[in-house]
């Protein structure tokens, strides 16, 4: 009889507020390298969290160890 593995990923879903402007940056990086981004400027991290201020703007990330 084989056995099961456990697979469990202890994924986390966060929503972003005004003190993740870290993630955010982390997440616009991973952005950048995955979709070949070339030639990308990066938006300044006063506009980024002045957008992670606002109600109706959503940033979610998923992390797995903390990364």
């Amino acid at each position: 009889m084989k056995r099961k593995k456990d697979i469990s990923c202890n994924v986390l879903i966060l929503n972003l507020n005004t003190g993740d402007i870290n993630k955010f940056l982390d997440l616009i990086n991973l952005f950048e390298d995955v979709f070949e981004m070339e030639n990308f400027s990066k938006p300044k991290s006063k506009h980024l969290q002045k957008l992670l201020t606002k109600v109706n703007f959503f940033v979610f990330v998923a992390t797995q160890e903390n990364k």
